[in-house]
């Protein structure tokens, strides 16, 4: 599952036209790292990876509805910082990775 979000991002990232040269390198550099340590992963550790994955899901889905429940949304917000907090506690590289990876689309304004 990890990896074919992974495939999936990369490929957005190649087909943008949004990004110069040396900003899709730099995303396609943390991607690729990300790929490696995800592979690295026990598998008690992919199943925290996927849980993360599938609440951040959750939590994109209601911050971006329409008729807002935001008591779904601060609950599914509390859900995805727990998530993350205990898989960063076991896989700080990943986190760094990710969190590289989210700076860089912040300033790119993305």
């Amino acid at each position: 599952m990890a990896q074919n979000s992974i495939d999936k991002a990369e490929q957005i990232i190649r087909e943008s036209k949004r990004l110069e040269v040396h900003e899709r390198e730099a995303l396609l550099i943390l991607t690729r790292k990300l790929r490696h340590e995800v592979s690295e992963l026990k598998p008690d550790d992919k199943s925290d990876a996927e849980s993360v994955a599938a609440i951040t899901k959750v939590a994109a889905h209601e911050h971006l509805r329409l008729d807002r429940d935001y008591e779904l949304l601060d609950i599914s917000k509390q859900g995805l910082e727990r998530s993350i907090r205990k898989f960063e506690a076991v896989n700080p590289e990943i986190t760094a990775i990710l969190q590289n990876i989210s700076v860089t689309l912040s300033n790119l304004g993305i």
